[in-house]
């Protein structure tokens, strides 16, 4: 809290309590604590919708504003989905990880394989473009980006000083 006269008349912690703007407090909206049917294993926003989705080893999730989660079904991944191998264009969700070689797509409760040669353990949608990263695996070291029909090319490969497909320095 601080020994100095201006720290002790700070406030330092709380639950739902909004101090953001200098000399008013509020009370924030009350959080709900959200319970999944199985361990979470990946997790991402959705803006266009204002929805959360997330996997388990087999399902995929939705969290709407009010905390209701809803199945959408089986993700059919034969695995579970890498930490950060879940992302969102908008209109379908994607999820994969290098322990498989897939790229499994979601839309409106539809699950296919988006591309079923190239598993990675990161996703993410730039400008249109939907990357991945793969950390393990035969493609280890790979950024790939996908084409809008699932086709992936390799983009970059980092490689240690032996030359060696590395993961050491890489992130997305």
């Amino acid at each position: 809290q601080g020994r100095d006269d201006d720290g002790k008349a700070r406030y330092w912690a709380g639950e739902n309590v909004d101090i953001t703007i200098p000399g008013e407090i509020s009370m924030r909206k009350d959080t709900t604590a959200l319970s999944f049917a199985a361990n979470v294993t990946s997790i991402t926003g959705e803006a266009t919708s204002n929805l959360a989705y997330a996997t388990t080893s087999t399902n995929l999730y939705k969290v709407d504003q009010a905390g209701t989660i809803t199945s959408i079904g089986a993700h059919g991944l034969g695995t579970s989905p890498a930490r950060f191998g879940l992302v969102s264009d908008g209109m379908a969700r994607y999820m994969s990880s290098s322990a498989v070689s897939k790229v499994r797509k979601e839309v409106g409760g539809v699950f296919s394989d988006f591309n079923a040669t190239n598993g990675v353990d990161t996703l993410a949608f730039v400008n249109n473009t939907l990357y991945g990263y793969a950390n393990t695996g035969g493609s280890k070291g790979n950024l790939f980006r996908f084409s809008s029909a699932g086709a992936a090319t390799s983009v970059f490969v980092w490689q240690g000083a032996d030359g060696a497909n590395s993961t050491n320095e890489a992130k997305l």
